[in-house]
């Protein structure tokens, strides 16, 4: 079977293609720093598909397009071609530093279509040891591990890791990574609550407040016990909800 199928090689580039083309496409984890890149200088690599009819499969570029999404972009540069296929995406990450997870992605699809390893390295022009780590992720990861690592939920380190455990404990394993997700988000969401109140805090006057230092101290205490830095006073913790509730009431236009 042949991979890539016989065609002229024609590529066709497009320098604004809208984001909307790509509306299928789910977003992947990307990192603080790729978002602001992007939200800065735009995408200067082009996101590479096939086309299937009016459809445009992504064969290299998912983070850069989930980049561009959260950067508020509306389009992106795009070069294209008139055959899809899921071997471009391995063969364009054998030339640079690896994508785990798209490869590994892009080797599933290609193992669900039928063919073997053996096939898949041949027509690739790749040696099985390259493709061996994605084996034995296919083999040793229920499918559940394996969605939570193409989604980005576990690193490639942790996938291997939780190879070597049996189903239940492969389980506990993305509970607690999904527990600490949460745990973490809950942190980040209350520090922006904090920062809010804050900063609404610092403008107001500070007849507003018996001691408004005391309450920017409070604030700032708040944080603290967030990033697991500091523990908790009951006593405090009844007059900072009631700071944070005025805070924000206020700056809103209300009375406190």
């Amino acid at each position: 079977m042949n991979l890539f199928p016989d065609m002229d090689r024609a590529l066709h580039f497009e320098k604004d293609m809208p984001l909307t083309r790509f509306s299928d496409v789910p977003d992947v984890e990307v990192s603080p720093d790729m978002i602001k890149t992007v939200a800065r200088q735009g995408v200067w690599l082009p996101i590479i598909c096939g086309k299937v009819g009016r459809r445009f499969i992504v064969e290299d570029g998912l983070r850069r397009i989930s980049a561009a999404r959260k950067a508020g972009l509306e389009s992106v540069p795009v070069i294209w071609h008139e055959h899809a296929t899921p071997a471009a995406t391995i063969t364009i990450n054998s030339c640079r530093s690896r994508n785990w997870r798209a490869e590994f992605q892009a080797f599933l699809k290609l193992a669900d279509s039928g063919l073997s390893v053996d096939e898949i390295a041949e027509e690739m022009g790749l040696s099985k040891g390259r493709l061996a780590p994605f084996v034995r992720l296919a083999k040793k990861l229920n499918p559940v591990a394996q969605q939570a690592f193409i989604d980005g939920h576990i690193s490639f380190a942790t996938a291997k890791k939780m190879m070597r455990l049996p189903d239940s404990a492969q389980a506990q394993v993305l509970r607690e990574a999904e527990e600490a997700e949460d745990k973490t988000k809950a942190i980040a969401e209350g520090i922006e609550q904090i920062n809010a109140a804050r900063a609404a805090v610092a403008e107001l006057p500070p007849s507003l407040f018996d001691d408004q230092i005391t309450v920017i101290n409070l604030l700032e205490q708040a944080a603290r016990i967030l990033a697991g830095e500091g523990q908790a006073v009951p006593d405090e913790h009844a007059k900072l909800h009631k700071a944070i509730c005025d805070a924000l009431v206020i700056a809103k236009g209300g009375e406190a």
